[in-house]
């Protein structure tokens, strides 16, 4: 009798073989079922999944089309417009291409869970280990939380890339039929990754060549020398690099020329590592908060909750939070009611909760699985496979410390690596310990079966009695797992009875760590929840391996066994994941308003911002400053193709825009008023009225170039409970306090200028910038070998412009030029953009340090300006591409041939 499910054999008529269902299409089959469940609401378009990284907002933009984005991407919806990485040709691009933005997003993260539990569960298959442990493996990879909530938060390619690794996994082990076409698959597939998850990636290629070099050393029966050994592992391992770094070229070159080359604090000398120690290691892991590697839910989850479970744990902790502290606890009374009104209403504690959780299955499976290895005699493991264990128990090991980043010392070692300081968030690690954590439960599930499942025992009546029968005749280590696992339950129990003693302290505490106080309460009851979920989930745990160790589930009833563990493991995980998918509705999101009508028309002629020049104490505009900045600048704006001049997302600062902030620092009432000049920022959202005549008497008394163009009101939306930000619109008010203010002396877009100086000198040309007797309107510096034009005389009229055609990576203007100009553009300069004159190529300029401009002589002109990226590297990867596409085929053909000749070999042999 069969033992499970993947094992149930069917018979063909032809050749009598019998032949085993794969433990691929039962963990497809499972997967399908339980993803369809949890990610139900991705089935009505009428919602759209939450994405932080990549909101709805941003994937409708123009500059995000498919597939001209993978040719270059050019972000012209934030500040002057900068250089982006852009999508690589890889499993997620194919996705975005064939599909709408909307229907990808909600695809993509059960997408992401399904590959990867595929990906995992072939991983195993390969290792050789029973196909009940690669389904359950496949599950635990599937539904693990801390790929979950990952790919919940919008960075669902990484999961997928960690995917590609368990299938490179899977390739470089198992039988060699064709081993150098497996290697080059699995380099290629180690290059997908890299692509997929970008850094991340190339952390996991790490240990991907630890291994193979591993495996050649000491999980390999060939027999020879260890200098012959270690040669061979060497070449297998450059072999992967070599292809993995092919497929990957472009995105490599990417990422070196939009995330290091040219931004702040990635220079390698000691000094600015030191630097940007603080920036690079914000997002580590606390110790303490490593337990929730097995207990979900015990700092919370994500930020803005209003189900009690916001994260108040420490990742994403400013390192300015502790300086600010320190003046809290010496300021008087005032100063620190100042501080802490700065507290209130800033990101200092933490920017985002994080989902660590494995489940209490995988963990314990785990552990039980790497001790049996540890046994010299008795294990269920053999030698090599013991072997294995300890190579994904030391990555283990190495991983935690390396994830606590700066709460500990080991991660300074790593960062001490060549380019190592420019991996930000220690806390990345822990994504290579689920992974390796994955592998191990599904050895321990293997040894499971082997030492209590497969052989039949004689059974006693009742469960009582086998198990008395089993414990008389128990080996050391049986016992002395049994009385830990009591230790362990009654350890739990007690702390979590004291847990509940103190949680009106936890509740205090929470409401001093930046949570509004008014949720504190709730938040410490969702965690006091969260450790007794804990508690039960192992309670159960404990309580099926004692029953499968005693014998329960031996021999024919080995398959409930198997389904109670699975049933156990997707019980666990889902109740951790549920919290993490989170839908928007579009028409709700999105919903256009008075303020947004206006900004929306023709936007390439101006931008928009938050005016800092505000009423303290005001609360509508408190409630308006969080639904400008979480809402319209992240999410409205971009929908509807409005350009702002604040950044949503800017973890690397290019070294041209810090120079060009730091020249024009916003302390000061005239760099202020400068910015918003060179910038084209011609809207204004804040205070109305009160603050347009305070801007014209103390900003700009001459001009007085600021008018009240819409006063509004922010209200609760049609039938909005207004517990969410997302609830909050606008509305005309002509009463009420805020208004879009109109600031007429921005500079246009695109302007003719007859006068221009020649800057040779970068920081000069900064400083004339910031002069207040310099008039941007009248003259423009040129960093160009450009004659310096003599002032034709006042009221000469050097001709007109009109933007015609505005894309992200083109931009059509025509030109009736009275004068010789510099047609100037208020988008930023980098050499990747090219212009032409009437069909010509000709010079682009770097006008004021940071835009960009042409010389144009008097007459009617047509100007393009085109964004353009060197495309060689991405032909490369499309190679690759197909040569791994090419590889599959070969290898699936193969595999099919070796079945029918096996086949063909049972049908000839005499019975």
């Amino acid at each position: 009798m069969t033992t499970d499910p993947a094992q149930r054999a069917t018979t063909t008529p032809q050749s009598g073989k019998t032949r085993r269902r794969s433990p691929l299409v039962w963990t497809a089959l499972l997967l399908a079922i339980v993803l369809s469940l949890v990610f139900r609401q991705s089935f009505n378009l009428r919602y759209v999944a939450f994405s932080n990284d990549g909101p709805l907002g941003q994937m409708v933009t123009e500059m995000n089309k498919m597939p001209s984005v993978v040719m270059g991407l050019w972000v012209n919806v934030n500040w002057l417009g900068y250089e982006a990485l852009s999508p690589p040709p890889s499993i997620t691009s194919g996705m975005r291409w064939v599909t709408s933005p909307q229907v990808y997003l909600n695809i993509l993260y059960p997408s992401a869970m399904f590959i990867v539990g595929i990906a995992a569960c072939y991983c195993l298959r390969r290792f050789k280990l029973s196909p009940v442990a690669c389904i359950l493996g496949g599950l635990a990879a599937g539904l693990n939380t801390d790929f979950f909530s990952t790919s919940c938060w919008g960075v669902a390619s990484q999961i997928i890339g960690f995917g590609a690794n368990y299938f490179a996994l899977g390739l470089l082990s198992g039988e060699q039929r064709r081993p150098r076409l497996r290697l080059v698959l699995a380099g290629l597939a180690v290059g997908m990754a890299i692509m997929e998850a970008y850094d991340i990636g190339a952390l996991f290629s790490l240990f991907v060549a630890a291994f193979v070099l591993y495996q050649t050393l000491f999980l390999s029966d060939t027999r020879g020398a260890s200098v012959e050994k270690f040669n061979r592992g060497a070449v297998r391992v450059a072999l992967v690099a070599v292809f993995a770094a092919l497929i990957s070229l472009h995105s490599l070159t990417q990422l070196v020329g939009t995330q290091i080359q040219g931004i702040v604090g990635t220079a390698q000398d000691k000094d600015t590592r030191q630097k940007h120690w603080d920036v690079a290691t914000q997002w580590s892991l606390p110790k303490i908060e490593i337990i929730q590697v097995f207990m979900p839910g015990i700092f919370g989850n994500r930020m803005e909750s209003m189900n009690g479970d916001n994260y108040w744990g420490q990742i994403g902790r400013s390192p300015g939070l502790d300086d600010l502290l320190k003046q809290r606890a010496a300021a008087d009374a005032q100063g620190k009611a100042i501080i802490d009104e700065n507290l209130k209403h800033s990101n200092y504690w933490r920017f985002s909760g994080t989902g660590l959780y494995a489940g209490v299955l995988v963990v314990i499976v785990a552990l039980w699985a790497i001790l049996q290895s540890l046994r010299k005699h008795g294990s269920p493991y053999s030698l090599l496979q013991r072997r294995a264990i300890w190579f994904w128990a030391i990555v283990l090991v190495v991983t935690v410390p390396l994830a606590f980043g700066r709460y500990a010392p080991f991660y300074k070692f790593f960062y001490a690596l060549p380019y190592a300081s420019t991996v930000r968030n220690p806390v990345k690690f822990m994504h290579v310990f689920h992974w390796a954590l994955i592998i191990v439960f599904g050895y321990g599930v293997h040894g499971l079966q082997r030492a209590n499942m497969q052989s039949s025992v004689v059974r006693m009546e009742g469960w009582k009695a086998q198990f008395k029968s089993w414990f008389a005749t128990a080996t050391p280590f049986e016992k002395k797992w049994l009385w830990g696992s009591v230790a362990a339950l009654a350890a739990a129990i007690g702390g979590w009875l004291l847990y509940y003693a103190g949680n009106d302290h936890l509740r205090d505490y929470i409401a001093s760590v930046g949570i509004d106080p008014a949720s504190a309460a709730l938040d410490a009851h969702f965690s006091l929840r969260a450790a007794g979920w804990f508690v039960l989930f192992l309670t159960l745990t404990l309580g099926l391996l004692v029953l499968i160790f005693s014998g329960q589930f031996a021999g024919s009833r080995a398959k409930w066994g198997g389904w109670l563990l699975g049933a156990l493991l997707v019980a666990d995980l889902v109740h951790a994941d549920v919290p993490w998918p989170r839908y928007w509705d579009v028409a709700y999101k999105y919903m256009s308003n008075p303020v947004v009508d206006v900004l929306r028309g023709k936007p390439w002629e101006h931008r928009v911002a938050m005016n800092p020049i505000a009423q303290h104490g005001n609360a509508e505009f408190d409630l308006f400053r969080t639904l400008y900045n979480i809402e319209w600048q992240q999410q409205v704006f971009p929908y509807h193709g409005i350009q702002s001049l604040e950044v949503v997302m800017e973890p690397r600062v290019a070294e041209d825009k810090d120079k060009f902030l730091k020249a024009l620092p916003q302390d000061k009432p005239a760099n202020i008023l400068r910015m918003w000049e060179l910038t084209s920022t011609r809207y204004l959202l804040g205070i109305g009225q009160s603050v347009v005549d305070f801007m014209n008497q103390q900003l700009d008394p001459a001009a007085k170039r600021f008018r009240l163009v819409e006063p509004f009101s922010v209200v609760p939306k049609p039938g909005a409970s207004g517990r969410i930000i997302t609830d909050y619109t606008a509305v005309s008010n002509a009463q009420g306090a805020l208004g879009l203010v109109e600031f007429t002396g921005a500079l246009p877009r695109a302007s003719l200028i007859p006068n221009w100086l020649v800057g040779t000198n970068d920081d000069d040309t900064l400083e004339l910038l910031a002069d207040p007797n310099f008039d941007p309107h009248q003259f423009v510096v040129v960093a160009t070998n450009l004659e310096e034009r003599i002032p034709p005389g006042p009221n000469k009229i050097p001709g007109t412009v009109e933007i015609t055609d505005y894309k992200s990576k083109r931009i059509e203007m025509d030109a009736d030029v009275k004068l010789p100009s510099v047609l100037f553009v208020t988008d930023r300069y980098s050499p990747k953009w090219h212009a032409e004159v009437d069909g010509k190529p000709v010079p682009l300029l770097r006008c004021d340090f940071i835009m960009r401009g042409v010389y144009l002589e008097p007459g009617k002109h047509h100007v393009v300006m085109r964004y353009v990226t060197p495309v060689g590297t991405l032909y490369v990867s499309f190679a690759m591409i197909i040569l791994g596409l090419g590889l599959c085929g070969v290898l699936i053909f193969d595999s099919r041939k070796t079945e029918a000749d096996e086949n063909r070999e049972t049908t000839q042999a005499p019975h």
